[in-house]
């Protein structure tokens, strides 16, 4: 069985690990372009897991999720202002298969921002 919590955790870029998820720091301001496929995809703020999603066009997605902050170097975004952030994607065609490595990677990783029936992982 694939051990996705310790691929997905593992300090970038792992050996291996760039063939099924990609990760990439998003320093500039800048979501890229080459995002735009369906698939699965995980927030990281500050080295932490904040949010696991799915959707068919990541790249649309996360734009939803993150805006450049106007007056500081950060990220602003539903949850309040982020100011490091690293995004792991993956591709994935067939929905079901997104549906599944989410809720797999939510009930594992228990990321601050999701909710499941209702219910946050938030400490706070």
């Amino acid at each position: 069985m694939i051990n996705y919590e310790s691929e997905l955790c593992a300090p970038f870029p792992p050996k291996g690990f760039l063939y099924k998820w990609n990760r990439m720091n998003l320093t500039k301001h800048i979501i890229p372009k080459w995002v735009s496929f369906a698939g699965t995809y995980v927030i990281f703020s500050e080295g932490k897991c904040v949010y696991i999603g799915q959707s068919s066009n990541v790249e649309v997605r996360l734009r939803k999720h993150l805006t450049m902050a106007r007056y500081s170097c950060g990220w602003k975004s539903g949850w309040g202002y982020l100011s490091e952030v690293s995004v792991a994607v993956k591709k994935e065609k067939r929905e079901y298969e997104r549906l599944m490595i989410e809720a797999r990677f939510i009930a594992k990783l228990k990321p601050k921002f999701n909710k499941i029936n209702g219910i946050s992982f938030n400490k706070q």
